[in-house]
């Protein structure tokens, strides 16, 4: 599979540093609306043709699809997935991400929240649907930094940092488990 990946802009939540799972209703940022403009600039540069935007069905990741929407030079439709948002929390939204980092990372999660198990078959059965609408095509995903993690810890290798509206070009085989990636800037 081959794809653009992208994080959504910045959140009040990325800006607080707190835990926003999918049901998280954080809006953008300032900062936020004008990363994702600025966005468009790698988006328009880019190389191949982008066919269409798949997006987590959070307002986050909608909102920044749209704001990109009204800036590429061919406008794209936006197609959203619940199978690429980020992962629930349980009781942990809202808390503190640096104190809860290491704990997500070994595995825990708060009460009610979504084991890592279950995460991973989420982000999985999402990208093999995308991977059977969108053969031979090239989508840009906009999704979360959770997801970006969840697939580099399918693959079973550290993930580079993703931060608010990076763009990486990936090259990603679930069978073999392996991925390619590449950040695209300017």
């Amino acid at each position: 599979m081959h794809f653009l990946f992208m994080r959504h802009a910045e959140t009040e939540a990325n800006a607080k540093g707190v835990c926003a799972g999918p049901h998280n209703l954080t809006p953008l940022t300032e900062t936020g609306r004008i990363q994702a403009v600025q966005s468009t600039r790698i988006l328009n540069n880019y190389p191949e043709k982008i066919d269409s935007i798949c997006c987590s069905s959070t307002l986050r990741a909608i909102d920044t699809a749209k704001i990109i929407c009204t800036q590429l030079s061919s406008p794209l439709k936006i197609k959203c997935f619940d199978g690429l948002c980020e992962r629930d929390y349980g009781a942990w939204e809202e808390m503190s991400f640096d104190d809860l980092h290491s704990r997500i990372q070994n595995g825990e999660i708060g009460p009610n929240g979504e084991t890592r198990h279950d995460f991973h078959s989420r982000i999985t059965i999402a990208l093999t649907e995308l991977d059977a609408i969108f053969k031979d095509q090239m989508p840009l995903i906009i999704s979360h930094g959770g997801v970006w993690q969840g697939i580099y810890d399918i693959c079973h290798t550290e993930a580079p940092w993703l931060n608010n509206a990076d763009i990486y070009e990936v090259k990603l085989d679930l069978t073999e488990k392996t991925i390619d990636q590449q950040l695209l800037t300017l």
